[in-house]
């Protein structure tokens, strides 16, 4: 009786052992899964941030080849108009 009494005892103290790494393991789980979230919130944090930035270039782009594309025209009218009064004078 005495050695059942040791044996559901020294039983217990495992039990006891493996639910107290059961818990350890579950708040590293939580903290895994707190982490993986910031990062996951962070992550999409920059990628709006980055295509923000991304927008605001190919809008200046398209700003620039808008401008040199006036450019072009206004010199191409500014050389017919001097090819004109050349041949005027």
């Amino acid at each position: 009786m005495k050695d059942m009494e040791l044996l559901v005892q020294a039983k217990d103290k495992a039990l006891g052992e493996v639910e107290q790494k059961l818990k350890e393991l579950e708040g590293k789980v939580q903290k895994a899964e707190n982490v993986a979230e910031e990062l996951r919130e962070k992550a999409k944090i920059e990628a709006q941030q980055h295509s923000s930035e991304i927008l605001k270039h190919r809008t200046a782009f398209i700003e620039l080849v808008s401008n040199q594309r006036q450019l072009d025209a206004d010199m191409g009218r500014a050389l017919r108009q001097v090819e004109a009064t050349k041949r005027e004078v």
